[in-house]
């Protein structure tokens, strides 16, 4: 009896491990969906990146927002932005000038990220006749996932992605920059000055 129930037992367990190999992609991927509170309005992101404390903030894009000034991470803030499990785009619409999407201060991090690996499910955007950067960082910046398309900006000493000061970095280990344009010598899509690391 017990030769048998082991056997049994050791088919049950081979059955289940053929079965999460044969699960979709997606299936699998939903739960690994990190927990986090869902934002469905340019106040809502506002609000709860104004009154994350020091450890990692996860927020979940739940809708597609229009972003009309700069998001700032603090010192000491660890943001991480991805979607609700369904494609979310942030869109830019900023006027002219050197205002970025996101403005990150020295020692804050932020970390743009997908819940399946996706680059499409999350895309920052710009609007028409929209002129800021996407990314002004002091601190740390982290592109797992996600796409940063469609920038046009000029601002010297600047960039779609910029990062600066000696203790600012770019992580990218994933993700896509694409379609973006910089018009103008001192600068680029992505600047890396003034003591900042690439990785």
């Amino acid at each position: 009896m017990v030769r048998k129930k082991t056997g049994i037992l050791y088919k049950g367990m081979a059955a289940a491990v053929i079965f999460s190999l044969l699960l979709p992609m997606g299936m699998a991927s939903a739960e690994n969906l990190r927990e986090g509170e869902r934002i469905e309005t340019e106040e809502e992101l506002r609000t709860a990146v104004e009154a994350a404390g020091n450890g990692e903030t996860i927020l979940r894009i739940g809708a597609d927002l229009t972003i009309i000034a700069p998001v700032t991470i603090r010192s000491g803030q660890n943001i991480t932005l991805m979607d609700d499990g369904s494609p979310r785009t942030l869109v830019q619409k900023i006027g002219y000038g050197d205002q970025a999407f996101f403005s990150i201060e020295e020692g804050g991090y932020l970390t743009l990220t997908t819940s399946d690996g996706n680059d499409n499910q999350l895309i920052l955007d710009s609007a028409e006749n929209s002129r800021g950067g996407y990314v002004d960082c002091s601190g740390r910046f982290v592109l797992e996932y996600g796409m940063l398309k469609n920038n046009d900006y000029d601002t010297a000493f600047s960039g779609t992605i910029n990062i600066e000061g000696e203790n600012a970095d770019f992580i990218m280990s994933g993700g896509r920059i694409t379609g973006n344009q910089y018009d103008n010598q001192y600068g680029g899509i992505i600047r890396i000055a003034e003591g900042a690391d690439l990785r």
